[in-house]
């Protein structure tokens, strides 16, 4: 594909203009950003430790912290989700650590152990993939400065609103829900986020954020590059 560098230009800016344009994401509810590949069991469980210090700091209840810490330490969990944006496009999240996809407007971007690759399809059934020059690459659902951002938005907001948590059903998983409800009526519309038993976002409402399918069946193939990296 002759503008596939145009099209491209790197992993997580790509990823992050389909984002921009496809999802307006609440602060509470931040999906990906930029990061180490490097993600293991023990980082996600010092992701999940710092948030719980951090969560234990703003007072924030017990149930909510648990959610939190689930959320931070789900970079060392395999799933894959797929997210409804409506208009008959989708968003795809592939995990099976420390190796990540993501499928958008028919783009995928992989961030693979010796780096990041954007693939686009070429006609008739092929692909092109091109490395990025970024430096990094999916961080997963939740990089540390997503969670300080976090906490520090619901610690700045405990006056106005209160916390609960709640149970759904969505895409055919239970998920654990944490809901923001303004004290004053009318002041400003609830928040809501869902995760899945792994920490994936299943539901972010300030996002329109909706999860309509679920596996933690990602098979080793689904995070290989469709072809080889073009020179």
């Amino acid at each position: 594909m002759q503008n596939l560098r145009a099209t491209l230009p790197g992993g997580c800016r790509y990823l992050r203009s389909v984002l921009t344009r496809a999802l307006a994401i609440a602060a509470a509810v931040t999906l990906a950003g930029c990061g180490s590949p490097s993600s293991t069991t023990d980082a996600a469980t010092q992701r999940a430790r710092d948030t719980r210090r951090l969560a234990a700091q703003a007072g924030l209840p017990p149930a909510v912290t648990d959610l939190l810490a689930r959320y931070a330490a789900s970079v060392g969990k395999t799933f894959s989700v797929t997210y409804d944006l409506g208009q008959g496009k989708s968003l795809v999240v592939w995990q099976r650590p420390p190796r990540r996809r993501v499928d958008a407007e028919g783009q995928r971007v992989y961030a693979l152990a010796d780096g990041t690759f954007g693939c686009a399809p070429t006609p008739p059934a092929g692909w092109r993939c091109l490395r990025s020059d970024t430096d990094a690459s999916l961080a997963g659902p939740l990089d540390p400065d997503a969670v300080t951002r976090t906490l520090d938005a619901l610690r700045a907001s405990r006056g106005a609103f209160t916390l609960r948590t709640e149970r759904r059903r969505i895409a055919g998983v239970t998920a654990d829900c944490v809901v923001s409800e303004p004290k004053t009526a009318g002041a400003a519309k609830p928040s809501t986020l869902c995760l899945s038993r792994e920490g994936a976002v299943l539901l972010g409402s300030g996002a329109l954020l909706h999860a309509a399918r679920y596996t933690t069946k990602v098979p080793a193939s689904a995070l290989a590059l469709p072809a080889a990296p073009a020179p």
